[in-house]
């Protein structure tokens, strides 16, 4: 077989950026020039002594491996925007320039597309089928305090999951999201009753079930459009009715999950049509544990700091400094749900100059104190809205 020709066809069809790698050394490469920057850095996070396709997800993208058995040909594939609304990626090592011209170039696909993609291509070059490719990577997200694990009683540990999954998907929150499905779900105790007659419509049943949960009571209350969500859930259904397997369901719900989470941090982040803008925004959504001033944020977007603020304040409606702010208390507000961080030690890591500071700011925004806010997001029954805001009270 012509390995690099395998490749060209490859890309024409699908217009996701390959490089053919001949004993582990790059050899011709297909897609834009940026693609192929973050193509080469990509092919070192791979084992390829294994012999068997890999998935990596990194700075919001995934990468995959897919090698041709007894030979010395492998092919690296991505990155590939695995949600149709994550236009706004994170790719360090890329000016704005160039992400502007990986992003239009870039074909948007859903998590369960991909590893579609990447099962008929080990198919096409191997002729055989595998199973789901192994994660090597997860995406990673800026947190100096962790979420702490799940602590609830057996009877209730089902309930507890899908609270903390849901408060992903409202918060706008797909790394975080993907981490959690990906390294607590294996281990957790859940429940499921009897709502099918077998185990695929049993999958497909609470598949439906669930999603619908997601997006009403969870990305729509987040703050994505009703519409948007109510076509995206009736596409992921319909998707869901033609998979033959309970294992392609549960890949469809895990890229569907993402994908709900993906459309609410797309309604969260400020509109800017700029492409240095957009790195100020991302920087800035990362650093809210650190001490970042507006000057640090120029830097980032290229620009000095009056043209910054200006240009800043032009886009998004709102000025960096208050940006900043807003997203630390929305991080805030996620340590109180999910920590047992004493305020004095939050409000620090935060960047807050004092605790009387981060409750008067938390209080003007949300309308409640954080001690109440902590209390009545930990005393939530299923039958209230979990995400509904507390009343204020002293």
């Amino acid at each position: 077989m012509d390995f690099s020709l395998f490749a060209e066809l490859f890309y024409n069809a699908n217009y996701l950026p390959s490089l053919t790698l001949k004993d582990g050394a790059p050899e011709a490469y297909f897609g834009s020039a940026p693609a192929r920057k973050l193509l080469l850095a990509a092919a070192d996070m791979f084992d390829t002594s294994s012999g068997c396709s890999q998935i990596v997800s990194s700075g919001e993208a995934l990468y995959a491996y897919i090698p041709q058995k007894g030979s010395p040909f492998a092919l690296v594939i991505g990155p590939a925007a695995f949600t149709q609304s994550g236009a706004r990626k994170r790719w360090d090592a890329l000016t704005a320039r160039e992400e502007e011209e990986l992003l239009s170039s870039l074909p948007k696909i859903y998590y369960n597309r991909f590893i579609n993609i990447v099962r008929l291509t080990y198919l096409s070059l191997n002729g055989e089928a595998e199973d789901i490719p192994h994660f090597l990577g997860k995406a990673t997200y800026a947190r100096k305090k962790e979420a702490e694990p799940l602590d609830a009683p057996t009877g209730s540990t089902t309930y507890a999951f899908e609270k903390k999954l849901l408060s992903f998907i409202y918060r706008g929150e797909p790394e975080a999201l993907k981490d959690f499905l990906l390294n607590d779900v294996p281990g957790t105790d859940l429940t499921e009753g009897q709502v099918g007659e077998n185990a695929l419509r049993q999958a497909k049943n609470i598949f439906v079930g669930f999603i619908s949960v997601a997006g009403k009571g969870a990305a729509i209350p987040g703050g994505a459009g009703a519409a948007e969500i109510y076509r995206v859930m009736s596409d992921l259904i319909n998707e869901c009715e033609r998979c033959r397997t309970v294992e392609s369901v549960k890949r469809l719900q895990l890229g569907a999950l993402i994908e709900l989470a993906e459309r609410v941090r797309a309604a969260k982040l400020p509109r800017a049509s700029s492409g240095s803008i957009r790195t100020a925004i991302r920087y800035i959504r990362d650093s809210v544990c650190e001490p970042v001033n507006v000057s640090d944020m120029a830097e980032r977007a290229g620009m000095s700091v009056a043209a910054f603020r200006s240009k800043f304040s032009r886009e998004t409606g709102i000025s960096p400094k208050n940006y900043l702010l807003s997203c630390r208390l929305e991080e805030g507000r996620r340590l109180l749900a999910e920590t047992d961080i004493p305020l004095p030690e939050l409000a620090a890591a935060l960047q807050f100059s004092s605790q009387s500071h981060f409750q008067n700011a938390f209080r003007k925004k949300f309308g409640v104190t954080p001690r109440n806010y902590r209390i009545a997001a930990r005393d939530a029954t299923p039958e209230m809205n979990i995400f509904e805001e507390p009343s204020a009270t002293d």
